[in-house]
């Protein structure tokens, strides 16, 4: 297998990504990973359909290759970036953030992705794999989950005070 081809996407929109804090839902060692909508022309499609026609010359019978991207309803590719390592992240202007500068990336942030894909064949499987090891901030997503005033219906009051109990100063064990 050739060395892995460095990469940068273009500016996409994240899908569930885990960037600030591994995912360790499927892998207790936890792995940082995001899925990214780009658009249709993106050059990522053409970098990996390159790599596996120069890494295989074509699929093996009846085992498609196994493809880092699917296309969505729009036309649109969703790529699957990952990595066993904590990402260094950037600002839209290029600056290095520190890990505690970080904001929290959430669905519909704005991102451009960078790192290594590399071909692998493993058990009769060939396919190409992206690895991230950076990511420029472009712009953070919104929280989700509002909704309008529906005027009526239950209110939340304020949650009650709890009552401290009175102590006498003779009571103190310290």
């Amino acid at each position: 297998m050739a060395q892995g081809q460095k990469y940068t996407s273009e500016i996409g929109s994240a899908i569930w990504p885990h960037l600030n804090e591994p995912d360790t839902r499927f892998n207790s060692d936890g792995e940082y990973n995001t899925k990214l909508t780009l658009p249709a022309e993106t050059k990522l499609v053409k970098m990996v359909q390159d790599m596996l026609k120069a890494e295989f010359n074509k699929p093996l019978p009846n085992r498609p290759w196994q493809l880092p991207y699917e296309a969505d309803d729009n036309g649109d590719f969703v790529f699957k970036f990952k990595s066993s390592y904590a990402p260094y992240f950037f600002d839209s202007r290029g600056k290095l953030l520190q890990a505690e500068d970080v904001p929290l990336l959430r669905s519909g942030s704005k991102l451009r992705i960078g790192g290594k894909m590399n071909a692998y064949e493993v058990s009769g499987r060939q396919g190409v794999s992206i690895k991230l090891s950076r990511i420029q901030i472009v712009e953070v997503g919104e929280a989700e989950g509002g909704f309008d005033d529906l005027g009526e219906g239950y209110i939340a009051e304020a949650a009650p005070q709890t009552q401290q109990p009175d102590f006498d100063d003779d009571d103190a064990d310290f």
